[in-house]
């Protein structure tokens, strides 16, 4: 059950509470129609903005869950390429350091006028993010590990 289904169950509630008699005995917390109808309105504004978030202007930069499917793309590819990999957190920052020394490399190309800057660079904003969302998985395992022993 998500927030919009919460939205849509709380207007049929209040469809269904004007339209019969509650059996007595029974107590429920009545909401009025205005204050239930702005709880819902707010539920469903939320629900739009999560289905359409993105990065900048509405519209512009493409839908957050599309880039989530992206980094979760790269960490696929990463997985089969490498296998699982549980380094200390030292090794996990100097990888993710090279990556974002890669995305910095494609930067400062395309300051200097490198016509393939955004291809390169948004390439690598994706293997940082996936890099650090892999730092955070073998963090997790480790620590599930050590609290699993003790």
């Amino acid at each position: 059950m998500d927030l919009l289904d919460i939205a849509k169950g709380l207007r049929e509630a209040m469809r269904l509470g004007t339209e019969k008699d509650e059996p007595e005995g029974n107590r429920y917390i009545v909401l009025s129609d205005t204050l239930a109808n702005h709880i819902a309105d707010t539920l469903e504004e939320h629900c739009a903005s999560l289905n359409s978030w993105t990065w900048g202007p509405r519209g512009k930069g493409g839908s957050f869950q599309k880039k989530m499917d992206e980094i979760q793309a790269e960490r696929h590819r990463q997985d089969i390429k490498w296998g699982e990999q549980n380094h200390n957190p030292v090794e996990w920052l100097v990888i993710l350091m090279e990556e974002v020394g890669e995305a910095s490399q494609a930067a400062v190309n395309g300051y200097f006028g490198d016509p393939t800057f955004y291809e390169e660079y948004r390439k690598e904003m994706v293997h940082v993010a996936a890099v650090a969302v892999a730092m955070m998985q073998s963090y997790d395992r480790q620590k599930d590990k050590k609290g699993a022993g003790t």
